[in-house]
């Protein structure tokens, strides 16, 4: 059906608090398939995608987005959903990644998986909140780091890890 959209090229969705799970997180990842998309707005917050619902999403990883905004609070994700996500380093064309993982589950394992993202090849400028998980001061130093190695062409790289302990 998205192949008959065209002209599609920007697409904002909010779908906070609506008992989104995998299955219909799977269905959303058809928006790959429409041709001319080139920037995405997800807003997931609150529903109940847990990590099923991550790697479903992970299948934008195959799709030629410039632009890709993920909202994904307060969504029991732990390590091996942030592990999915960071799988989006695959996408050959996005240049622009938000993802607003807050209040979650994740821990160090997933992310040291998420700091991977920051080294994606076409990767310009890469946000992330990951605050109010479950972090030791290990995994906030892998990604706190990850603010002084941007390599070159990197315009940015933006990090919110915990705001009570910063």
């Amino acid at each position: 059906a998205l192949r008959g959209a065209p002209a599609l090229h920007t697409a904002w969705l909010k779908l906070s608090c609506n008992d989104i799970t995998e299955r219909a997180a799977r269905a959303l990842t058809a928006l790959r398939e429409a041709p001319a998309l080139h920037t995405l707005t997800i807003d997931l917050s609150c529903n109940g995608l847990g990590d099923a619902g991550c790697q479903a999403l992970s299948l934008f990883r195959a799709s030629p987005l410039r632009s890709l905004t993920l909202q994904l609070r307060e969504n029991a994700i732990g390590d091996p959903g942030a592990r999915a996500l960071a799988s989006l380093q695959e996408a050959p064309a996005l240049r622009t990644l938000r993802l607003d993982l807050s209040f979650n589950e994740i821990g160090d394992l997933g992310a040291m998986a998420l700091a991977s993202l920051a080294g994606a090849e076409a990767l310009r400028d890469f946000h992330l909140d990951i605050s109010g998980n479950g972090l030791s001061d290990v995994g906030e130093a892998t990604l706190a780091a990850l603010q002084g190695t941007a390599r070159s062409g990197t315009r940015q790289i933006s990090l919110q890890i915990d705001p009570q302990r910063c």
